[in-house]
């Protein structure tokens, strides 16, 4: 049996509230030639029911139902191995899209091979569906007439904003070039500027996709970077209690690994050498010029935070087990190293810092 030209990928976790919506949206779709792959990540609302009943309804709908919760991470790795198709694209089930989205999107992937992904920009809605906001227009990304990697990729890296591109059509040759998904915040900036490394980053003129955003990304800081910094690890995204002794390890700067997840990303990818230095350099010159005020808010909580702990490390380490106590340093001392790279960061407190967390490591781990 020949393969649909398209296969969207639908990951859900307990998305009762808004899934029926989403899959009246793909069943509308002006274009009829795809395949929708919904993978169940252990739910335990009415998700599965609202999912077979919309395979029962659509033979083109099916459900991959898995008993537990996987993280996010396992449903990337779902969205890119194993699809046959020419196409490929994910979407999430808290969105809508318009019912020509697939049409538009593919005929601009049709019409020029040197287009690697093709989405549509869009607007934001809130819980009950009203639209909240309209991005501006000049973040909108088309890199045609950009020349080489590094250009595309810059561009993608100063526009990308609200996921938008990430819930795209992919050209499923070049996305097979890609690394594996990585979980850390802000991997989606990551996936799409490592497509502009193959080829060119399209949006349509009309605005076809309407992304519903949460309170959190309203205000950005609403409990303060702290939440940030547990939300966005994947200890809080498998379900890792804060009661467990590992929990305390997913301590992250969630900007500031972004830009490691673009380095890390540059470093493995299918280009020319020579040209990786100039595509890690732009990466944290531009996120440092866009997220300034961020990155030194979780950078300034991040240092005043082990400052603050590092007295009482002494008494607390002993209670936790040796392996537990060079885990939990291990991870700081990690996430410590990534700030040599970013300009803001003051390196002298910095390295004064990572001396003392050497020290109690080397101490926990002869204990």
């Amino acid at each position: 049996m020949k393969p649909p030209r398209l296969e969207i990928h639908l990951p859900v976790f307990n998305e009762e509230a808004h899934l029926p919506n989403l899959l009246s949206c793909l069943r509308r779709q002006t274009f009829e030639d795809f395949r929708v792959v919904i993978h169940d990540n252990g739910s335990t609302d009415a998700t599965p029911d609202i999912c077979n009943e919309a395979a029962q309804v659509d033979a083109r709908f099916s459900l991959n139902r898995f008993p537990a919760n996987l993280g996010p991470m396992a449903q990337g790795y779902r969205f890119r191995y194993g699809c046959k198709a020419e196409y490929v694209a994910c979407r999430s089930g808290n969105d809508l899209i318009a019912d020509d989205y697939y049409e538009k999107t593919l005929a601009l992937l049709e019409g020029d091979e040197s287009i690697v992904l093709a989405y549509s920009y869009g607007t934001l809605i809130d819980e009950n569906g009203a639209l909240c906001a309209t991005p501006r227009d000049e973040d909108r990304i088309d890199t045609r007439g950009m020349e080489g990697p590094v250009e595309r990729a810059s561009a993608v890296i100063r526009r990308y904003g609200y996921s938008f591109p990430l819930w795209g059509v992919y050209r499923r040759s070049a996305l097979d070039r890609a690394r594996s998904p990585q979980y850390s915040y802000g991997y989606d900036h990551v996936q799409v500027c490592e497509m502009a490394l193959f080829g060119h980053v399209v949006s349509t003129q009309e605005r076809l996709d309407y992304r519903r955003i949460t309170r959190n990304e309203i205000n950005f800081f609403p409990e303060g970077v702290a939440s940030w910094a547990r939300q966005y690890s994947e200890e809080y995204a498998r379900g890792v209690s804060p009661d467990s002794p590992y929990s305390s390890i997913a301590l992250h700067l969630p900007f500031t690994n972004m830009i490691w997840g673009h380095i890390e990303t540059f470093s493995v990818a299918p280009v020319d050498d020579s040209i990786k230095p100039a595509l890690a350099a732009c990466a944290v010159e531009i996120i440092s010029e866009r997220f300034g005020v961020y990155l030194r808010h979780e950078i300034e909580f991040f240092l005043s935070t082990i400052q603050r702990e590092l007295p009482l490390l002494h008494d607390w380490l002993p209670r936790l087990s040796r392996d537990q106590r060079v885990i939990r340093l291990k991870k700081l001392r990690a996430e410590m190293d990534k700030l040599r790279v970013i300009p803001m960061a003051p390196q002298d407190v910095v390295t004064a810092l990572d001396h003392q967390l050497v020290n109690l490591c080397h101490g926990s781990a002869n204990a």
